[in-house]
């Protein structure tokens, strides 16, 4: 046996000539397999195979988006802005968020601000339809258990708002975004949402006919629209339009928007688009992520496409040594009263609302993009021998606490806790809505208090009113 010092091994001839280009080609798929099998095990499935960016701007159909800012409350009364990738903010961007908990110690939050390449905050270039944050350690969603007191929302002028109870935030989080991103100088539709109201398209009309509560189930034909049901579903948190065509549509797809009065839109999950060939007997029947209370106009446009990506890393400017003192207790005064909805700001930024109903009011509910909604029954069960307590938290996600029930005289009633009695708890990234049955009548209940934490009976029993909270 010979050895063939080029090739570096010895055997057959057979084996020498094929040996050096199977192993290239082994290297090679190897190569090109292992970093596509490494990213399908890294990135969960909540990201959607979304394209990430880190430090750089990233291209989103017309655009091209950057973090702006990142702001974060100290726990102290001051905000500290960097560029989310651990250097200062640029002057021009170093903005100081309104909305951030500054003297709210108990509260962990920071504002996170993306900006189009147009160089300017604000809505226009892109629409944000969803927003997601994720650890960037973990890459897990930051309320993936639903009781850990995360939550976020979005602003139209594309701010995102992230915020924890009673702990810090993670030191990177990974911030996913689907959007709609725009042509600059495309047409852009706006009109009214009353009955009758209207705008030109060049080559037809487009008018309000109708705009009803709530999601209809109809037939549409030539001849126009019939309503298959009597009432709309989901009232609180959807709306359906009716829309006349007098002319033609332009040419292409168009993208809708119902708009409220603070520049939220509403868009619709199906169809993405209009087109003209949507248009039956010069009728086009919509649903909308919105309720009709808080619909002001409709926005039409070119289609904006609906694209995923995420920025990666982003780092939250250092909290500090600061510790967390523990939350203020919400404290409602309802005095008996049936279906009156009263507010704390005690919890603010966050917004906290409680209402109390006579009898067994609710079987069950139900949540979308738009919100969270209890299923109301038509008429109450045990009215006068039993009560439903309300009580919702919008901004956050959130269980871990206990209700207590008071008297005029500040006698505690009930102790209510997560899992405990009848109810149901409704949760998703930016609110909470939690509904209790208790077994008072409702003229019993003077007051409502909300304690952070979950208390034993011993606990619940040495909480006391002051006189002044009895008023």
């Amino acid at each position: 046996m010979t050895i063939d010092k080029m090739a570096g091994v010895s055997g057959p001839h057979w084996l020498r000539t094929w040996f050096l280009p199977v192993l290239v080609l082994c290297l090679l798929i190897i190569g090109l397999t292992v970093p596509l099998v490494w990213r399908s095990r890294m990135q969960p499935a909540g990201y959607e195979r979304a394209k990430g960016y880190h430090g750089r701007g990233a291209k989103v159909g017309p655009n091209t988006f950057e973090i702006a800012a990142v702001a974060r409350a100290l726990g102290n009364g001051d905000v500290r802005v960097e560029d989310g990738w651990g250097g200062p903010a640029k002057a021009s961007h170093a903005w100081q968020p309104s909305t951030l908990p500054t003297e709210s110690g108990w509260l962990d939050g920071a504002d996170i601000q993306i900006l189009s390449q147009s160089r300017t905050i604000g809505p226009g270039a892109f629409d944000i339809l969803e927003v997601r944050v994720f650890d960037g350690q973990t890459m897990e969603l930051l309320n993936a258990g639903g009781r850990e007191g995360i939550g976020w929302t979005w602003d139209p002028a594309g701010v995102v708002h992230v915020r924890r109870i009673g702990r810090e935030l993670p030191p990177q989080v990974d911030v996913w975004f689907r959007v709609h991103s725009y042509v600059p100088g495309e047409p852009v539709y706006r009109w009214g949402s009353s009955e009758g109201a209207s705008v030109g398209l060049g080559v037809g009309r487009l008018e309000v006919a109708d705009l009803l509560p709530g999601l209809w189930s109809y037939r549409q034909t030539a001849g126009g629209v019939q309503w298959l049901s009597e009432q709309g579903d989901e009232p609180e948190l959807s709306s359906t339009v009716v829309l006349r065509l007098d002319g033609e549509l332009p040419e292409g797809r168009w993208q809708i928007a119902a708009v409220a009065a603070n520049g939220e839109k509403g868009f619709p999950d199906i169809p993405h688009f209009i087109q003209a060939s949507m248009v039956v007997g010069g009728v086009l029947v919509l649903d909308f992520p919105m309720p009709i209370e808080r619909i002001t106009g409709f926005e039409l446009r070119p289609f904006g496409g609906r694209h995923r990506f995420y920025f990666r890393g982003v780092q939250l400017p250092a909290r500090g040594g600061t510790g967390f003192p523990t939350a203020p207790v919400l404290r409602f005064q309802p005095q008996g009263r049936a279906e009156v909805e009263l507010a704390s700001d005690a919890w603010s930024p966050l917004d906290c609302t409680m209402s109390l109903y006579d009898g067994d009011v609710f079987s069950g509910g139900f949540g979308g993009s738009s919100g969270l909604c209890m299923n109301r029954r038509p008429e109450p069960l045990r009215v006068g021998e039993v009560s439903t307590l309300l009580i919702r938290v919008d901004g956050i996600s959130w269980r871990d606490w206990t209700i207590l029930l008071r008297d005029d005289e500040g006698v505690l009633l009930a102790t209510l806790r997560p899992g405990e009695g009848t109810g149901t708890w409704l949760s998703h990234f930016r609110s909470t809505l939690v509904s209790h049955v208790v077994e008072l009548p409702i003229e019993q209940i003077a007051t409502v208090e909300l304690h952070p934490g979950v208390l034993t009976d011993e606990q619940a029993a040495d909480t006391r009113m002051s006189e002044a909270d009895k008023y």
